[in-house]
């Protein structure tokens, strides 16, 4: 297996402060948050980009006690978000693809209600969703789309055969996480093993 080369930031000097951590010609950048050092980190341009985003509860001994996993447009306002609504984390880790805005305009939309797919998709000639239903009234009332891509291994709230009639390409993500939950399922049976 060919070497891999990594690159680290220590924004402030500590490794176990602020850091980003990028691998050599990836388009990903991670971002490691304390929640001490939150204010400090939403200074940094990175976080407020689009992004998932995790939030972590780990112990001194770095076992994971509680992980909470999202995604949003503006890290810096969701992770501010949780910062003043959400007490059980102390650390962050914010992920950032920039792949996708070097393509084409992208337009990120939190949490959107079916009511509000119509005028979010617009003329858009694609979108990517996670559990929003897209079914044959919006692909009616949104003549550009060309392209329907869903986050996820199902593609059930996508209205397939409507798509098909009218050309329109859906794709999803039929290996999404199947070793990371193979390994987290692995990770949790160790662990409970080990708890005696």
């Amino acid at each position: 297996m060919p070497s891999k080369k990594l690159e680290i930031i220590y924004y402030n000097g500590q490794p176990d402060g602020i850091r980003s951590i990028r691998k050599h010609l990836s388009t990903m950048t991670t971002y490691v948050i304390p929640r001490p050092l939150f204010t400090e980190a939403k200074k940094i341009t990175g976080i407020n980009r689009p992004g998932i985003y995790y939030l972590i509860n780990e112990s001194d001994d770095n076992k994971i006690a509680q992980i909470y996993i999202g995604q949003t447009r503006n890290g810096v306002i969701r992770l501010d978000d949780h910062n003043r609504s959400k007490d059980f984390w102390n650390k962050a880790i914010k992920d950032r693809l920039k792949s996708l805005e070097k393509l084409a305009e992208i337009v990120y939309f939190d949490g959107t209600e079916y009511s509000q797919l119509k005028d979010a998709v617009g003329d858009a000639d694609g979108v990517i969703v996670n559990k929003s239903r897209v079914d044959a009234a919006l692909m009616d009332a949104c003549p550009n789309l060309k392209y329907v891509g869903t986050f996820a291994t199902g593609y059930n709230n996508v209205d397939v055969m409507a798509a098909k009639a009218r050309n329109i390409v859906v794709c999803n993500v039929p290996d999404y996480s199947s070793d990371a939950v193979a390994q987290h399922a692995m990770g949790f049976i160790l662990m409970t093993a080990s708890d005696e």
